[in-house]
């Protein structure tokens, strides 16, 4: 058998790119988690401000308040945007937020829960266009792009990881995340870890629910 020159070299090569990008891409995930953990906690944060209010301009001026704190939040623990991008992104959010809400509103979800998915949907935006120009229709369409995941456990009190991030808080837990597939972890003092993969569903909800083999 004649054997061309160079073939396992590049084999060689093949192989370690392939780990390299398998590597990068797990990486790359990790990250993810983190930035939509620290998304999620700004957006939570500020919401506690958030009032019911049936004024119109009041409502305008509390969102445009919200999305001013939880944006320069996110920038503060993410990575940094430039402040007058976050003043134009501003007025969208004011200007789309309406029909985010009332699309939420229309599945039963709160002033607050809405304010927190437009929140993470800007998130979301600003970590793939860190520098293109938002509009309406893009948050409107990234808002209806989360998912709720609800996790939990029995017994409860489990610490909850995420794409490689522990979440804020323990099981029974819920939150908004980014649709598709998300690896979960659930660890707990005295029980076996519990391993597994959820899909999260748009503008839908899904329950992560396990039995935990815990010493007696």
């Amino acid at each position: 058998m004649t054997r061309k020159p160079g073939t396992g070299s590049y084999l060689i090569v093949a192989i370690c790119l392939g780990t390299l990008g398998t590597k990068s891409f797990a990486q790359a995930s990790k990250m993810n988690g983190q930035y939509e953990e620290s998304s999620r906690r700004c957006a939570a944060s500020e919401s506690e401000h958030i009032n019911t209010l049936n004024n119109t301009v009041a409502n305008n001026k509390q969102s445009s308040t919200y999305f001013a704190a939880a944006a320069n939040c996110i920038s503060k623990q993410s990575f940094g945007i430039d402040s007058r991008l976050i003043r134009m992104d501003q007025g969208v959010f004011v200007r789309a937020y309406p029909e985010i809400e009332a699309f939420y509103s229309s599945r039963g979800h709160s002033s607050k829960e809405s304010s927190k998915i437009a929140v993470l949907a800007w998130a979301q935006y600003r970590s793939k266009h860190p520098s293109g120009q938002l509009t309406e229709a893009s948050l409107i369409v990234a808002s209806k792009s989360l998912g709720e995941l609800v996790v939990k456990s029995h017994p409860p009190g489990a610490a909850v990881e995420v794409d490689e991030t522990l979440w804020d808080g323990n099981t029974d837990i819920s939150d908004w995340t980014s649709s598709g597939k998300h690896p979960i972890k659930l660890t707990k003092e005295g029980c076996k870890p519990v391993e597994g993969t959820v899909n999260v569903p748009a503008t839908g909800s899904v329950t992560f629910e396990k039995t935990l083999n815990c010493a007696k």
